[in-house]
């Protein structure tokens, strides 16, 4: 039975490491709709230059960025209206089951940076 749970844990234990998953990030308020989608392009360009994203795709009210530094990780920054008429800025960054969790975090990390300078 030891032999089999050792196994077991073994032939399971990638799956362990590296997981599908989410991260979502509240980045504050802003002004209005336009101030937060060219923020947000701003610092996928930044994170660009720095290290690598794929693809920059800008939109009304959200900025998409696909393949940064990996395949594996995809974001998406989204301006919505919250409370009193303030425009809320999220980012989410998504991992494959390619992608690692610390990664990820790593990557959320970076990006706040940059949104912070």
């Amino acid at each position: 039975m030891r032999k089999f749970i050792a196994a077991l844990l073994i032939a399971t234990a990638p799956s362990l490491v590296s997981a599908e998953g989410f991260t979502i990030s509240d980045l504050g308020s802003m002004q209005n709709e336009t101030s937060c989608v060219d923020r947000a392009a701003r610092m996928f360009r930044e994170y660009n230059r720095q290290v690598s994203v794929r693809q920059i795709t800008p939109g009304n009210w959200s900025v998409m960025a696909f393949d940064l530094k990996t395949a594996e990780y995809d974001a998406v920054v989204s301006c919505n209206y919250g409370p009193n008429s303030q425009v809320r800025a999220t980012m989410v960054v998504y991992s494959s089951n390619q992608g690692s969790e610390d990664e990820r975090t790593r990557i959320v990390a970076q990006l706040k940076n940059i949104w912070g300078n």
